[in-house]
């Protein structure tokens, strides 16, 4: 069976936005602990564009009603 060329969306953003090819730690506890800070900064970014959008939105939709 042939795979998918698709890549997952996180995986792909954490790749290619984060630039993470390896884990620079060895041992299952620090590739843990790695992995646990790449997805909370994933996450935080994940938030911080909502947030940004929110905010543009609650701008522009001020501006409409006034």
């Amino acid at each position: 069976m042939n795979r998918s060329i698709q890549v997952e969306g996180a995986f792909g953003l954490i790749k290619n936005d984060f630039g993470f090819r390896r884990f620079l730690t060895t041992g299952k506890k620090n590739v843990r602990i790695e992995l646990l800070f790449l997805a909370l900064g994933f996450n935080l970014k994940k938030r911080w564009m909502k947030q940004q959008k929110r905010r543009l939105e609650t701008h522009y939709s001020e501006k409409k009603v006034s």
